[in-house]
């Protein structure tokens, strides 16, 4: 699983692009994982993802506060 971001699942590109970090999984990319957990029973694995040598991207923009003007009385 990866659980260090909300992923977008972008169809036209065969990709998964995360929210915050602009972290990108895409079809063909060489990762290296772990498998956590087997079910027999359920035909279910968990694994858990170690390594991707895929493009690193900038991280998303850092959000500025904004504040409002005060207006002064007199």
């Amino acid at each position: 699983s990866i659980d260090d971001d909300y992923y977008e699942y972008l169809e036209n590109q065969f990709a998964l692009v995360g929210s915050r970090t602009r972290k990108r999984f895409q079809l063909g990319d060489p990762v290296t994982i772990r498998v956590a957990s087997v079910s027999v029973e359920e035909r279910m694995a968990d694994f858990e993802l170690l390594e991707h040598a895929g493009l690193e991207h900038k991280s998303a923009p850092k959000e500025h506060k904004v504040f409002k003007k005060q207006r002064r009385r007199r």
